[in-house]
């Protein structure tokens, strides 16, 4: 499992001044086309709820695709994560932004692509400072915004009270996946591998660990194993389970299960020998 920790990867990568761009809310509708989709998880860890996840799917104007997600948790200390993914019609990455309030401060990162790099903005700084009052995620400008499995928070939050930042650059593919530690980023890999059962695809991630929010690359394989009847809820009709794994930690897999939409219902994984997953409580599809 992947924690807020040393990363070799990090030795690796270009530091630049902080570049400030023009923010925007994700909520201004003239950006959005049509809500495809929306809904919310349950978080639980070791069988105790310890947060819940809202999110919407979004049509743009411009074409593509916006996930949106906030996540409230309590465990293994009070933080809340929001994201916004921005995707083209072929379900590649248009940019990622996050932001995280833990231990009364805020950092924000911007994983914006650009040619063969991705453009990566951390910032901290305090909560009341940037639009805690209107609750709103400010976004750096929209260039054209999986997780694979909750990524822990580390006991530590050591964040600043002061406003600083650091521009980093990774190298970067059409085809890679930003990933973050939410269930709905799995949709989008569901939707650029179009899996039939039996048959699996390995591909490139930059994963954004907590509460760091720096960047990881890792390679993830993603298996679609067969349909079945979900054990959790025996009156729902089949659903599609998934395994996800990572070239060289195959004991780091992740369950999920989706329906005809490619929508999570169910996701589990072990952590530290303690099981640590979400499921959907209230979903609708709209398109």
């Amino acid at each position: 499992m992947h924690i807020e920790a040393t990363i070799s990867t990090m030795n690796r990568l270009q530091v630049y001044p902080l570049v400030k761009d023009v923010g925007y809310s994700p909520d201004q509708v003239a950006r959005t086309a049509q809500r495809i989709a929306y809904g919310v998880y349950r978080i639980t860890h070791a069988g105790q709820q310890v947060g819940e996840e809202t999110w919407n799917l979004l049509a743009l104007v411009t074409g593509g695709f916006r996930i949106t997600t906030e996540i409230n948790l309590k465990w293994p200390l009070h933080n809340r994560q929001r994201a916004v993914l921005d995707v083209d019609d072929r379900w590649n990455v248009h940019g990622l932004w996050v932001q995280l309030d833990i231990a009364g401060s805020r950092r924000k990162a911007a994983y914006i692509p650009n040619g063969n790099r991705i453009n990566i903005d951390i910032t901290d700084l305090p909560v009341i400072d940037d639009g805690q009052r209107d609750g709103k995620l400010h976004m750096g400008r929209h260039l054209s915004l999986s997780g694979a499995r909750p990524y822990r928070l580390g006991a530590s939050p050591n964040m600043t009270t002061r406003e600083n930042g650091a521009r980093r650059q990774l190298m970067f593919e059409p085809t890679t996946h930003v990933d973050f530690a939410s269930a709905m980023f799995n949709y989008v890999v569901l939707k650029r591998l179009s899996l039939r059962p039996g048959t699996e695809a390995s591909f490139s991630s930059v994963v954004v660990t907590l509460p760091s929010l720096e960047p990881l690359n890792i390679r993830q394989i993603y298996r679609y194993d067969a349909d079945e009847l979900p054990d959790f809820d025996p009156t729902q009709a089949p659903l599609r389970r998934y395994t996800i794994s990572e070239v060289g930690a195959p004991d780091l897999a992740t369950t999920f299960w989706s329906d005809n939409h490619d929508v999570v219902h169910k996701q589990e994984l072990m952590l530290n020998g303690v099981l640590h997953g979400c499921e959907i409580i209230n979903y609708r599809w709209l398109a």
